[in-house]
């Protein structure tokens, strides 16, 4: 069926995709390039796409270059030459700057300039379009650094894999053509095309419903879930077809839904298929003699868990013993998910395709069933569990003399919270005959012997942390937005997450663990194991940090990830510091968080991946400065976890004697073209899942904030122009944008791009919410004031709820002069 004409645009011509023998040979001839998409959220007609070796991101121009493609696709991409390259424009932090950003000499690390250049001697050949298009990576990268100011730019001519968001498509619907039937989808994500429907597609009790809320501007809509069809060449919007209706804006329930949805995450509570729930075991359940036999049996040892304490999935336990030789033998022992989840079966596909657990605010959507993550594998106290196990001999410094991994049973003897383990700490613990614990304790321990090895971790992984920081580690720690609920669900108040030195002893202890065992694996199977890398910053951006941070007085070094950390600490203590945070009128302490999440802006996200599709110079871990680090500790919320027990057991008979690729394929391994599509598969779930969690976090506030708006400091980190700035709330942990333009019209709003400065003059209103709130009471007014506006500037600003009508619940930031 044909689009109407009157959708067809004569200002986009897009292009047929290649067909793939096509593209396999110009892949092979290094022709294209592949690269995921990334829209640009506020500018959906600039799109832009990482490759390796460059230091900037390659540029999509237009809706014409982008052909098609939908955030987050796999593409192939078609360079042009240099002479359609474009000027690199500023980022936020260098708009603020009254002089461009450059790159300072010795600013940064030839690798982190270089975005994790691998060099090769390819020859590369010359095709009758040369002097259209960038032909090998080799002279792309030439190029680049020949050209640094200037942008590659690029053009789409196939999709190699499809985008997990064409299927995930949420939004609702308007009327385009009313007399043809023809419909919009108007989507959620700013990151993806407005859809094109068909009346006659819609199940007739939605399509009524649809009909009579576009009767009505101030109705709440209807969400509905779609998908994408086709987006054919001659017109400018894809075809899409209503997979469900979610429910009715607006609703808590509703955006929750609406929020899972729009990441592609459909689980629910319990609805594991049935096929994979025929693959748990019988209960009640217990080990087989067989099983134990094949075990260390640590049922006698002194072992426990440190969770928070509304936890019910435990992956991981401690132990301490002091040795006679002065040193400390310290065991993390990890729930062998994998014994309960075969290899290829209905249970291990649906683990599979979940990848992890995902945490909202309200519920855990699990990604295993609840017989497994809280019962049998989940490290409960008081009784049997099967275990990996990893222990050290480890000196006062931390240093490990000796190490042993196996497959163990173990016997938790506490559930401690991480507020028990910090009262231990703390010298509050108190456990005293005559007054009742916080938790039981099994076996024959005592609680001063729990209490002793909780202060023993302690001291170990404090000096593994200060070890860690020594050797190059970067830590930038954004605070955690946590909301509290009534008994019913509800929202009513909010808290940030604290950090303490109970959080930092696990953490140690989990990373040492992943660390060891990266390097375990990787000893037997360094073609095909699945370890977890990241990847040097953006060195554009990390330039433009650079200089802003030197044009506010402000010294942060980043020639390495070491470097940037002993900068940002420096911003607590130095005097140089303190006068930079004096002259901007801020605290050190609120400079230093500030100056934390800008650093976070240039650095690009951890993976997963199989160690067969990269050098091993390429497996370093950038923040943790580690050469070998994977993922091990949770294999009850993460299925890479579960892969990386299999890739153990397999190594840890090849360690006793046994063939390797005999114990590979014994233990369900996968092939390494099938283990990198996991791997993908897993880095997506992975950022869905993260994604969800803020998104959620965010709508339980925006709820509490539509029944009462609230009266915020504010903290300006980026100006971009006359139409808005960006502000960072510290009571909230959270960065907002205020628009300037769209919220506030009527306004006087001089722009001083010299300076970077802007001035906002006009009267105090009451400031619209599109809900009945208080606003009157807070920001009412009727002289005329005026407002500067600069960076780091402080400021008040109205938080409410924002959105509605069919547009997501939403934090909003708004203006007071005042």
């Amino acid at each position: 069926r044909e689009q109407s004409t009157t959708m067809r645009s004569p200002t986009i011509q897009y292009t047929a995709h290649w067909e793939e023998e096509r593209t396999k040979e110009a892949v092979e001839k290094e022709e294209v390039f592949l690269a995921h998409i990334k829209i640009n959220a506020k500018k959906s007609k600039e799109a832009y796409a990482t490759l390796d070796g460059l230091h900037v991101d390659v540029l999509l121009a237009g809706k014409t270059d982008q052909n098609r493609c939908v955030d987050g696709d796999q593409v192939v991409l078609r360079v042009k030459g240099i002479e359609a390259w474009e000027s690199i424009k500023t980022g936020k932090l260098a708009q603020n700057l009254r002089s461009p950003a450059r790159d300072p000499v010795g600013c940064l690390s030839d690798g982190m300039r270089r975005t994790s250049i691998s060099e090769n001697n390819k020859h590369h050949r010359q095709t009758k379009e040369s002097q259209s298009y960038v032909v090998g990576m080799e002279t792309l990268k030439k190029l680049a650094q020949q050209y640094p100011t200037k942008r590659p730019t690029a053009q789409v001519v196939a999709v190699q894999k499809a985008s997990r968001k064409r299927e995930a498509v949420v939004g609702h619907l308007e009327f385009r053509d009313q007399e043809k039937g023809i419909l919009t989808l108007v989507t959620r994500d700013a990151k993806l095309p407005h859809c094109i429907m068909y009346m006659e597609d819609i199940p007739i009790g939605l399509r009524r419903k649809i009909s009579t809320e576009m009767r009505d501007v101030n109705a709440e809509k209807t969400l509905v879930l779609a998908k994408i069809t086709k987006w054919q060449v001659k017109y400018p919007y894809p075809v899409a077809k209503v997979m469900k209706a979610i429910g009715m804006s607006g609703e808590i329930e509703t955006e929750s839904r609406a929020i899972l949805e729009a990441e592609n995450i459909h689980q629910d509570h319990d609805d594991f298929p049935l096929e994979a729930m025929e693959c748990l075991p019988v209960t009640p359940w217990r080990l087989k003699e067989e099983d134990i036999k094949e075990r260390r049996d640590l049922r006698d040892a002194r072992i426990f868990s440190i969770d928070p304490i509304t936890a019910r999935d435990l992956d991981d336990a401690l132990s301490y013993a002091e040795l006679a030789n002065g040193c400390a033998e310290v065991g993390v022992h990890i729930a062998d998910v994998s014994h309960f989840v075969p290899p290829e079966s209905a249970l291990d596909e649906e683990a599979q395709r979940r990848s992890t657990s995902v945490y909202l605010v309200q519920k855990v959507l699990p990604m295993l069933p609840r017989l497994l993550c809280e019962e049998l594998c989940s490290l409960n106290a008081g009784v049997d569990r099967c275990a990996f196990s990893v222990i050290w001999v480890l000196d006062r410094d931390g240093n490990i003399k000796d190490q042993w991994m196996g497959k163990t049973i173990i016997r938790s003897c506490a559930k401690l919270s991480y507020e028990d383990a910090q009262n231990m700490l703390d010298g509050k613990f108190s456990a005293k005959p005559n007054e009742e614990p916080p938790t039981l304790l099994h076996g024959p321990h005592t609680w001063n012997e729990v209490v002793s090895d909780v202060r023993g971790l302690n001291r170990i992984a404090q000096r593994l942390r200060k070890s860690r920081f020594e050797n190059g580690s970067l830590r930038l720690d954004n605070k955690k937005l946590l909301i509290d609920l009534d008994d019913a669900g509800f929202p009513i108040g909010h808290r940030l997450f604290k950090v303490k030195d109970a959080n930092r002893l696990v953490e140690e202890f989990m990373l040492l663990a992943n660390r060891s065992v990266a390097r375990f694996i990787t000893e037997y199977y360094p073609d095909r194991s699945l370890l977890r890398r990241h990847p040097f910053p953006n060195g554009t951006k990390m330039v433009e940090l650079v200089e802003f941070a030197k044009h506010h007085g402000i010294d942060l070094r980043a020639g390495s990830s070491k470097e940037i950390h002993e900068s940002l600490q420096a911003l607590l203590v130095t005097e140089q510091a303190r006068r930079a945070a004096r002259s901007i009128g801020l605290d050190v302490q609120t400079l230093f968080e500030l100056m934390q999440i800008l650093a976070t802006e240039p650095m690009q996200l951890a993976m997963y991946f199989n160690t067969g599709d990269h050098e091993e110079s390429d497996w370093r871990h950038f923040a943790l400065a580690f050469d070998h680090y994977t993922h091990f500790t949770s294999p009850i919320r993460r299925y890479p976890d579960i892969i990386v027990h299999r890739l153990l057991s397999a190594s840890l008979d090849a360690h006793s004697g046994k063939d390797p690729a005999e114990s590979f394929k014994l233990h369900g391994n996968k092939d390494t073209d099938i283990l990198s599509d996991i791997a993908a598969h897993c880095n997506d779930c992975k950022l869905a899942a993260k994604n969800a969690q803020e998104a959620s976090a965010r709508l339980f506030l925006a709820f509490i904030l539509r029944e009462k708006p609230r009266v915020a400091k504010a903290i300006v980190v980026a100006l971009n122009g006359d139409k808005f700035f960006e502000v960072y709330i510290p009571e909230y942990g959270l960065q907002r944008r205020v628009n300037v333009e769209n919220d506030h019209p009527g306004l006087k709003v001089t722009w001083d791009e010299e300076e970077g400065i802007l001035e906002l003059v006009g009267k105090p209103r009451p400031l619209s919410n599109d809900q009945e709130a208080p606003c009157n009471e807070v920001c009412g007014g009727s002289v005329e004031t005026a407002l500067v506006v600069k960076v780091f500037a402080s400021l008040d600003i109205l938080l409410c709820c924002g959105g509605g009508k069919g547009k997501p619940l939403d934090v909003k930031a708004e203006l007071l002069l005042e």
